[in-house]
């Protein structure tokens, strides 16, 4: 199993983005948060399966919703192995 703390930038705050990434994030199986920072960004941090997250990776680098959702970029701050899950789901923080 993996942790990684990844960090979305572009239009990501007030146009659903958190919740595009719930979803995905829970069809994928994994668990974790989606956090709006203060400088515009979205904080992911993900727990499971190392393939399920580079999947989740590539859904959300290539987000297009009808509101204007777009990521500039997406850039893993870190990742590293674990061997128990610390979140129960993955939901929304604040």
């Amino acid at each position: 199993m993996q942790r990684a703390r990844m960090v979305a930038t572009g239009r990501v705050q007030g146009v659903g983005f958190r919740g595009f990434a719930c979803r995905v994030a829970n069809s994928l199986q994994l668990v974790g948060y989606a956090k709006n920072l203060p400088d515009g960004t979205v904080e992911l941090l993900l727990e499971g399966d190392e393939k399920k997250i580079a999947l989740f990776s590539k859904r959300i680098a290539n987000i297009k919703l009808a509101l204007g959702v777009h990521v500039d970029d997406l850039k893993t701050m870190e990742s590293t192995k674990i061997n128990k899950l610390t979140y129960p789901s993955f939901t929304t923080a604040y």
